[in-house]
């Protein structure tokens, strides 16, 4: 957890019901409490996380969204994060998402570092740790809109502006992008061969994308701000609005926090039904999001796909990998 951890949850498989937690002090409050037996000095904690404890990523998509909550007592009910942007009223669950927002109001990259009352931030959490500290102060209603800063009497306002402010924009353009999906003739749904390969692909941008590989064209598409590199022009130009512009159009029916795509946004209004439709078939539990269930269960298969280069050794995440090379560079 020696990295940016807003983005990751422990859940310790040792015990009957499942323990989550996203922050090394629940980590260290549940060991204490739940395994002291267990865990005498350093080396017996060390054993015992490695044995027992899995660190599952929470994001939905590639770069963004993120499925962030800490899960409280009562198994139905959910203590969402607040990060609070230091220009406007809008609140969000997720390091990520906030720093994305960023990209509205002023232009920066955290990938090349941000420097913020003389300091040079790198990491998103340290970051948005100072802009909570320093530059944000300001209590928030528990029903306040997480989009606008609407400050509501209760639930039923709260949802009755939503659906008035930020939904109707949202599925008046949902519904020109269906009609626009049922068009027969549109090409993005017509089926196209590469005539080098005979390789098929869903439709001729992609065909045509692929054809730059047979031609020595570039393949990879490069975000001058950051330097990240996508397969795709469209990629790029969705990477662009998100992270450098801020641009977050899917906003949540329940609680009005915006997110960058409807995938993102739907696996966070799980939070709020407590849903968790997908299942384990070796253990039975369940998850929010099916990459969450995917990491869990190559914990059941023993996947370990990264390999140290000093040893025969592999592991499941590159953080124990990292930890694990660390090891050998004391020695």
């Amino acid at each position: 957890m020696e990295e940016d951890n807003s983005d990751f949850e422990y859940v310790c498989q040792k015990c009957d019901e499942t323990a989550v937690g996203c922050s090394v002090e629940d980590l260290t409050e549940h060991l204490r409490l739940n395994h002291y037996s267990e865990v005498h000095n350093e080396q017996s904690i060390d054993n015992f996380i490695k044995g027992n404890i899995t660190f599952e990523e929470s994001l939905t998509t590639a770069d963004f969204g993120e499925e962030d909550a800490e899960i409280v007592e009562d198994k139905n009910e959910v203590a969402i994060p607040t990060f609070c942007c230091p220009y406007c009223e809008s609140i969000f669950s997720s390091t990520t998402r906030l720093v994305c927002h960023l990209g509205k109001h002023v232009e920066m990259s955290i990938e090349n570092g941000v420097i913020c009352c003389e300091n040079l931030f790198h990491e998103r959490k340290a970051f948005v740790k100072h802009l909570q500290e320093k530059h944000v102060h300001r209590a928030i209603n528990p029903v306040t809109c997480r989009t606008c800063g609407f400050s509501a009497k209760d639930d039923v306002e709260l949802q009755g502006h939503i659906n008035e402010t930020h939904l109707k924009t949202t599925n008046t353009e949902g519904n020109a992008n269906e009609r626009k999906a049922f068009n027969p003739k549109c090409q993005r749904y017509i089926p196209t061969e590469c005539p080098k390969c005979k390789k098929t692909f869903s439709n001729k941008y992609n065909m045509l994308t692929h054809m730059k590989n047979h031609n020595g064209e570039p393949s990879r598409f490069t975000c001058e701000k950051c330097n990240k590199s996508y397969r795709s022009r469209g990629s790029l130009t969705s990477h662009r609005l998100v992270v450098h512009e801020g641009a977050l159009r899917f906003p949540c029916a329940a609680c009005g926090e915006p997110f960058p795509s409807r995938t993102a946004r739907d696996v966070h209004a799980r939070l709020h039904s407590g849903l968790k439709p997908y299942a384990c078939n070796y253990c039975g539990k369940s998850y929010r999001a099916k990459n969450t269930l995917d990491r869990h269960i190559e914990m059941h298969l023993d996947v370990r796909n990264y390999a140290c280069h000093l040893c025969p050794k592999k592991f499941r995440k590159n953080t124990h990998l990292k930890y694990h090379v660390s090891t050998h560079e004391k020695k």
